[in-house]
C-alpha cells in the first residue's frame, strides 16, 4: 500500500503495521513517494523490525514506461493508443503506479465496454 499517504491520515496505522511486520512470515511491500518519518527514524521501525529494507527505485524514463504500459494493455486486450498512454505517463510524471491506477479506473468505469478502444 502507499504508506506515505496513510501515515498522514491514520495515526493507528503505524502501530498496526508494526504488529503485522513483527509476525509476518512473508515479505510485506509498501510503496511511497516520500519515505515516512516513522520508517526513517532510528527509534522507529528500523529498531523494531531489523529485517526492514528500504529499496529506492527511480522512475522510469517516459519511453520505457510507455512501452511497458503498451505491453500490459496488449496482454489485457485493451486497445489504447500510444498517444493516450504517453499523455497518461506525462500527466502522472512517469509514476507507474498512478499510470496503472488510471488505466484500472478507466477499465472499471467502462466495464461494459472494457475491450473498446480509447484514444484511437
Amino acid at each position: 500500500d502507499e504508506c506515505d499517504i496513510v501515515f498522514n491520515d491514520d495515526k493507528g496505522f503505524g502501530s498496526a503495521l508494526l504488529q503485522i511486520l513483527e509476525v509476518a512470515k512473508i515479505p510485506v511491500v509498501l510503496t511511497c513517494n516520500v519515505l515516512p518519518q516513522a520508517i526513517r527514524d532510528k527509534n522507529g521501525f528500523n529498531s523494531k523490525v531489523p529485517s526492514l529494507k528500504v529499496i529506492r527505485v527511480d522512475r522510469p524514463d517516459k519511453y520505457s514506461l510507455c512501452c511497458r504500459i503498451v505491453d500490459i494493455c496488449l496482454v489485457e486486450g485493451l486497445g489504447i493508443s500510444s498517444q493516450y498512454i504517453a499523455t497518461i505517463a506525462h500527466m502522472h510524471e512517469r509514476d507507474p503506479r498512478l499510470c496503472l491506477n488510471t488505466l484500472q479506473f478507466w477499465c472499471q468505469r467502462n466495464s461494459n465496454s472494457a475491450k473498446a478502444s480509447v484514444g484511437s
